[in-house]
């Protein structure tokens, strides 16, 4: 009994010092706050809402999910639900066998939690793969527990566990299925009926595809495959990583049971007598005994080794930043978005995405800095990395709604804000920030029942309820309006559609500035539009928006731009205008030409001498069309 209650003591304290590393690993280096960007549930408390999920399988587990998701919000509060989950997986998998196979194997259980480690490493949404699998291992646990009664208890219990876990669980049935197969054919010896219930991890899920539910092929084994993703950073870096990874963790709880199977004894082997086992033999069980607790001591350091293995080889640390962008865009954190841009990993395409640097620009525009220190940042010429709005808008309603709904929004063309905002919703779900926004837009046009029912949505949801009751409130007391910023946001916002300049950058912030010359925004994005796609005649033509004194200081990226376009016009004009730019852009400048003219003729030599000074500068960007190093000279103008 002493013993007993020691190996228990010995497995718990093993069990939760690993799990405390893994919610450790989970809240500090992964951070699931960004799974939520990716995937921001909107959970409604209302029956509507759940028979959307029953109607088709898995759709309990992806209810669940929906359920458990919001709570990747906070860090610490998904990194203990993702925990928990992984405890349920470990702990059902040490139910199915592995830990009864030997006291050296019973660190087995706790592997998956190294695999799924490795699959939240990729950052591949890992709430409905834990669901899923925690109830699909628990549902093979209470099956074995039926223990020997007979066969046709048996088959009727499959059957009836069989019509239960696929609806439940859709295409994880087959991983139930097998489970229940291996028990049959190694434990109850019963061949015929194993090699049945194996089948059936296929027959199944095909034969729904016909009937009742009338699916597509993969819609039946959903949950098996990688799922289908809509954020465009849940690609997985690498697919054949991704889906491996993916795959282990589904199938290593079937692998676990075979091998476990397979180290039993035959339940016909007699037992040996106490005192069988200790006559003349006391010297070898305590050498046995010695052995155990040697391997036992050594679980725990080979688990944390693989814990540090998985992170070495499976943390995709390119995606976390890109990740930590976007975030921090979206909730407006602005120097957070500034600081993870200093850790592009620029070698990773995805760094300077356009979507990337959309947000950089942004977070610069809102710090004051967009045309002081733009160039700072990654920077590419003639591509849409301002505002993401392409000439066809319907490529733009196509490609980034939701960004394009924001941007539309800062500036003031709530119409087209509202267009975007719908084109999100019908790509990506009810997502709560373009239901926040939508609800926004029609208070500021002036249609407050209209804005009712999106913030009706918000306050039946888990995670955005406290601020859309708040909004409801105000909006009982005060309808034309709830919040004070509303009328500052009506100066700026077009009244009327203007038709055909939507994908017309330039056209449309002119007509901005037209209506509303104190648009700094405007302003200033119409000069950073000026200065990406390398038209220093408009910046100097449009000098003046910028303050009425030709004497007054510029922002440091249109005094070089100044400088580009006086030194290629004429000498008078170089003369009569020479003073609009600071005395150390004119050194820069000088100095930038004289380092570009030792190495004409040879681009890439050029690009790689000029980098270290002068990435920095506008001066860098116009001559070879960006400032990224991992593209060399690649881009360079004609």
């Amino acid at each position: 009994m002493l013993n007993r209650r020691l190996r228990v003591l010995r497995v718990a304290a093993q069990a939760i010092g690993c799990l405390a590393v893994f919610y450790g690993y989970v809240f500090w280096r992964i951070r699931p706050e960004l799974f939520y960007q990716q995937k921001p549930h909107v959970f409604v408390l209302d029956l509507p809402f759940f028979r959307g999920f029953a109607a088709r399988p898995g759709g309990i587990v992806d209810c669940v999910a929906a359920f458990l998701s919001p709570l990747l919000a906070w860090d610490w509060l998904g990194a203990l639900m993702v925990t928990s989950l992984v405890a349920l997986i470990c702990g059902a998998t040490r139910g199915l066998g592995p830990a009864r196979a030997g006291a050296d194997r019973e660190a087995v259980c706790l592997l998956p939690a190294v695999l799924i480690l490795m699959v939240l490493g990729q950052y591949l949404h890992p709430v409905s793969l834990c669901v899923g699998l925690g109830v699909t291992l628990l549902g093979a646990n209470l099956y074995a527990r039926l223990g020997t009664t007979r066969v046709g208890v048996r088959v009727a219990a499959f059957a009836l566990g069989s019509l239960v876990m696929y609806f439940v669980t859709a295409g994880l049935y087959a991983i139930f299925a097998c489970l229940c197969g291996c028990h049959e054919w190694q434990v109850q010896r019963r061949r015929w009926f194993g090699a049945a219930c194996v089948a059936c991890a296929a027959g199944l899920p095909y034969a729904a595809s016909w009937w009742p539910f009338d699916l597509i092929l993969r819609d039946a084994f959903r949950g098996l495959p990688l799922p289908a993703v809509e954020h465009w950073l849940s690609i997985p870096s690498s697919t054949p990583q991704a889906v491996a990874m993916h795959t282990a963790a589904l199938t290593f709880p079937l692998v676990a049971a075979v091998l476990s199977s397979w180290r039993r004894q035959p339940a016909t082997q007699a037992v040996s007598s106490p005192q069988d086992a200790s006559d003349g033999r006391g010297t070898k069980a305590d050498e046995s005994e010695t052995k155990t607790w040697r391997v036992r001591l050594a679980v725990p350091a080979a688990i944390l080794l693989l814990f540090v293995l998985a992170d070495l080889v499976a943390f995709d640390s390119a995606k976390r930043c890109l990740l930590e962008i976007e975030s921090a865009s979206e909730q407006r954190r602005w120097d957070e978005v500034l600081a993870w841009a200093h850790e592009l990993p620029f070698p990773d395409e995805r760094a300077f995405d356009p979507r990337i640097l959309y947000c950089i620009n942004r977070a610069l525009y809102f710090k004051g800095q967009l045309l002081d220190r733009m160039f700072a940042y990654p920077q590419a010429c003639s591509t849409p990395s301002l505002t993401l709005i392409h000439e066809d808008i319907d490529t733009t309603a196509h490609l980034t709604p939701q960004q394009c709904s924001e941007i539309f929004f800062d500036l003031g063309r709530v119409n087209e804000s509202e267009q975007m905002a719908y084109e999100a919703l019908e790509q990506c779900g009810n997502r709560p920030e373009v239901l926040k926004r939508l609800a926004q837009i029609y208070l500021i046009k002036g249609e407050p029942e209209a804005a009712r029912r999106f913030l009706a949505l918000l306050a039946r949801t888990l995670l955005h309820r406290g601020w859309a009751r708040q909004m409801l409130q105000q909006l009982d007391s005060d309808p034309a309006g709830p919040a004070p910023w509303l009328a500052a946001y009506r100066q700026i916002a077009v009244q009327r559609d203007s038709v055909g300049d939507a994908g017309n950058l330039e056209r449309l912030l002119q007509g901005l500035l037209d209506r509303n010359p104190h648009n700094r925004m405007a302003l200033e994005y119409l000069m950073a539009h000026y200065l990406l796609t390398r038209q220093t005649g408009k910046v100097f033509d449009n000098r003046h928006r910028l303050n009425g004194r030709d004497d007054a200081r510029y922002p440091r990226h249109v005094e070089e731009a100044l400088a580009c376009h006086l030194a290629t016009a004429g000498r008078k004009e170089l003369e009569d205008h020479s003073k609009l730019i600071g005395p150390e852009t004119w050194q820069r400048f000088v100095a930038f030409v004289d380092a570009e003219r030792k190495s004409a003729g040879d681009p890439s030599a050029a690009f790689a001498a000029l980098y270290p000074d002068f990435h920095d500068t506008y001066f860098f960007s116009l001559v070879f069309g960006h400032n990224i190093a991992s593209l060399g000279a690649a881009r360079r103008p004609e």
